[in-house]
């Protein structure tokens, strides 16, 4: 969640082992509901204020998942350029993988 750009999905699309591609938009909201689905080598990330109304933020094909192997993360960033000397918090909860 970036306050320019909302939810941010991105993506390492040639499996390099580099992000390469970038999807986002719209609003910055807290808390976010954040969910990711994968067929195949299609990956697309969701995005919610409140866990029930869901938007898609973007999809992105990943060649390395077609083997069934596929790594993700959720990740937070300490930098905080508008609010300089202020905290970031990040708390990740009820995370689950099915499939």
């Amino acid at each position: 969640m970036s306050k320019s750009y909302g939810v941010e999905f991105m993506t390492d699309s040639d499996g390099d082992g580099r992000l390469d591609t970038w999807a986002g938009g719209g609003s910055s909201y807290h808390p976010a509901w954040l969910r990711l689905t994968r067929d195949g080598a299609t990956c697309t990330a969701y995005a919610s204020s409140d866990g029930a109304s869901w938007q898609r933020i973007g999809t992105a094909t990943v060649p390395s998942a077609t083997d069934g192997g596929l790594d993700a993360g959720m990740v937070a960033s300490a930098v905080n350029l508008d609010h300089p000397g202020q905290n970031t918090t990040a708390v990740f909860d009820s995370f689950s993988t099915t499939g």
